[in-house]
Parts: structure tokens; sequence; C-alpha cells
């Protein structure tokens, strides 16, 4: 058998941020929204925590959203639960997180997210990416709760893909 996973090189990226904020919240101001690929482009990289790091631009530069997240202690983020999270980069040893756009930002943050898939390539940036977030402002009991669901595509031109692969590629085993 072999154990390496081949993805088309049809396969496209496709990231959806979706939010919906609470009345109160200054940050989504009481708003829902849902961004995408055709919305507008999307950055994503591993951040200096090995956590994730989303930035969207909408193609009319009506809007932008940035989205980052990262595990205690500077380790590299895994699927699980991340209680007690503050304003990244966070002290240790508190989870990072921090979603910030349309020109608004707070900070100190409090929140928690949930990593239900996380997958990286050969360089370290997520291709595989799923989480969902609660983030609230100092002062208010409003929260931001929200989603980023990204999946990297190879006809994605912005970063060289790498074939993801199970066991056998990392023991050097073509079979």
């Amino acid at each position: 058998m072999i154990g390496l996973l081949s993805v088309s090189s049809a396969a496209t990226a496709q990231t959806v941020y979706s939010y919906t904020s609470q009345p109160g919240d200054f940050i989504g101001q009481g708003q829902s929204a849902v961004w995408t690929e055709a919305d507008g482009r999307w950055t994503i990289s591993r951040n200096f925590d090995n956590g994730a790091d989303f930035v969207f631009r909408a193609t009319d530069f009506s809007s932008n959203w940035n989205l980052r997240f990262a595990a205690p202690n500077d380790v590299e983020i895994t699927p699980g639960s991340y209680p007690g999270a503050m304003t990244f980069p966070a002290t240790p040893p508190a989870p990072g997180l921090w979603v910030f756009g349309e020109g608004r930002s707070c900070s100190p943050i409090t929140g928690q997210f949930d990593v239900s898939e996380v997958i990286y390539d050969w360089y370290g940036r997520p291709v595989r990416f799923a989480a969902t977030f609660t983030q609230t402002c100092p002062n208010t009991t409003a929260s931001l709760l929200g989603s980023i669901d990204h999946t990297f595509g190879l006809s994605d031109r912005r970063r060289s893909p790498r074939t993801i692969c199970s066991w056998s590629c990392k023991t050097g085993s073509s079979k």
C-alpha cells in the first residue's frame, strides 16, 4: 500500500471566514458576514508562535480581516480546545488569539478557540486549518463568534505546494 496522499492538480484553494458579532461587540459591530476566496485575497502563514495567521483583503478594498491563532508556550498548534486565550502574542502559558478588522481592534482580549483540523506543508505553513473561536473585548460581555476553514489548493500559485504524506514519507518507504 502506498502511503502518499495525492491531491488533484485541479484542486483550488478555499478559505471561508464567517462571524457573528453580538450586539455591543466593538470588532464586528453587531453584524454577521461570510468572506471567501471569491471576495478577495487571503494570505496564510505560520506565525512566530508556531500558530496560524490569516489575512483577508477584499478585492474592492472595502474590507480587511486578520485572524491569529497560537497554542500556549510557542508549541505547534494542533487540533484541540484552547480555553483562556489572550491577545496574540500571549504570555505563556496562555494560548494566543486575535481577530481584528475593518479598522477596529481591541486589547486585551479574552476568548477561546477550538481547532478541529490542521495540516502543515513541509515549510510549516498551514495547508488545512479549521477552527471556531469566541473573542471578547474589555469592558463588555458581548463577543465576536466565528470560524475559519482553509484548504490549500494546488492551483494557488502563492505558495510552493508539497505532497502531504503519511508515516512512509518520513521513513523513506516508497511502498
